[in-house]
């Protein structure tokens, strides 16, 4: 990345007081579910927020946020401007530049480099407090762009309870201490299940669960129906505005 393409970007980041990034080093654990929640989370209680979705292969926010028919546009300033999902909350995708959601973008490395450069040194975001950066699975190009542009990003890392989700987890955080990105926390998903009709909880998988490993810190997030099937549909947005467990979840986290 050249010198000018810095002095840019730490331009165009000075409005944003906290930039978080959302990773794991598996799939299917929940990780840009667990940012969108955040993101919605923290809009709702009024702070500026901006959702960046680096997943170039399989991004997921569109779908989450029910945003997938919108395109980006471009302003006069030759800017890329963030959809305005709500009055607090921007979200830029690669979902919003196709023009079917079924379309696979098979990009190599610097392609997927150039379009996250992009995303974080020409898209619009003015003055935030927060920008949530959704990143794919493993600790490839992708993280590592981002890691290596913006030099006060912290991370949340997402699990499941697996033992094999414990060990890339570990490579995880291995590979945030070389790029020198502070870990804010390990969010373990998917732990347990709340019964509609008891309320009691249920163990979801029969392994170890993280907060039992040598893994610290960690967290615990209950499986609550209402808000998957927000997901589903969606309503992801909606859906944290009415779950007081969620709400109560994340505020937790961000102490």
């Amino acid at each position: 990345m050249s010198n000018l393409d810095k002095k840019a970007i730490e331009e165009n980041l000075k409005g944003i007081k906290n930039k978080i990034i959302i990773l794991s080093n598996k799939g299917g654990v929940g990780k840009s579910t667990v940012s969108a929640l955040l993101a919605s989370h923290l809009a709702n209680q009024g702070k500026k927020v901006g959702l960046l979705d680096i997943d170039i292969h399989g991004p997921s926010q569109g779908s989450l946020f029910n945003i997938t028919s919108q395109r980006l546009m471009g302003n006069e300033f030759g800017r890329i401007e963030p959809i305005e999902y709500s009055e607090n909350l921007k979200i830029i995708s690669v979902a919003n530049m196709i023009q079917n959601e079924d379309d696979a973008l098979i990009w190599r490395g610097p392609m997927k480099t150039s379009i996250i450069t992009q995303f974080i040194k020409d898209v619009e975001w003015g003055n935030l407090d927060y920008l949530i950066i959704d990143a794919p699975p493993g600790t490839g190009d992708e993280p590592m762009t981002i890691a290596g542009m913006i030099a006060d990003i912290k991370a949340f890392i997402v699990t499941t309870p697996q033992k094999m989700a414990i060990i890339d987890v570990k490579k995880a955080i291995n590979f945030l201490k070389k790029m020198n990105v502070p870990v804010l926390g390990l969010i373990e998903n998917m732990a347990i299940s709340i019964c509609p009709e008891c309320h009691k909880e249920i163990d979801l998988f029969k392994s170890k669960k993280s907060n039992d490993t040598e893994i610290s810190p960690k967290y615990n997030i209950p499986f609550i129906r209402s808000l998957f099937e927000a997901a589903e549909e969606g309503k992801i947005y909606e859906g944290v505005q009415k779950n007081n467990d969620i709400t109560k979840y994340i505020e937790d986290i961000l102490r």
